[in-house]
């Protein structure tokens, strides 16, 4: 009976370093893509070109790929993570998530009425979330190498 919980429970051990691997390596990427595409350092220049000329100017990022793939084929498996990975991973997404979705509010019409005040704030809290989700990821990032050495 040992034997078997035994085999059991190392089974789990190697799915969730696995899984913990996985999620760390598409972190990481989604990590590289923002950075050596430098949203921020785009965002930012829109938001001095806004202050500068007091006139309407629109962040133009574009995502046009769906990059989550590990955490949507994870969900299920994210349990047998390691405290605190599955809240920290769970809210990294959210986060994540959440980009895309304000990037498009840029190109839908959203803001063609809005004063350039309000768009200035918007880009400043778009490059922040960015950065604090960047953050984030990189806490991930680390937690995965204490908890799966």
């Amino acid at each position: 009976m040992g034997g078997i919980y035994f085999a059991e429970w190392r089974k789990d051990v190697k799915t969730s370093r696995r899984i913990a691997y996985a999620f760390r390596g598409e972190i990481q990427a989604l990590q590289a893509i923002v950075t050596t595409r430098d949203y921020v350092g785009l965002i930012e220049n829109t938001i001095k070109t806004m202050e500068l000329s007091r006139q309407l100017q629109f962040v133009n990022i574009q995502v046009r790929r769906e990059y989550f793939h590990v955490f949507k084929n994870n969900i299920n498996n994210i349990g047998s993570l390691k405290n605190p990975l599955p809240e920290l991973i769970s809210r990294y997404y959210i986060q994540v998530s959440a980009i895309p979705e304000d990037l498009e509010s840029y190109r839908d019409g959203t803001w063609k009425s809005a004063n350039v005040g309000l768009l200035i704030d918007s880009a400043k809290e778009l490059a922040k979330l960015i950065a604090e989700t960047s953050s984030l990821g990189k806490e991930i990032v680390t937690e995965i190498g204490i908890h799966y050495p």
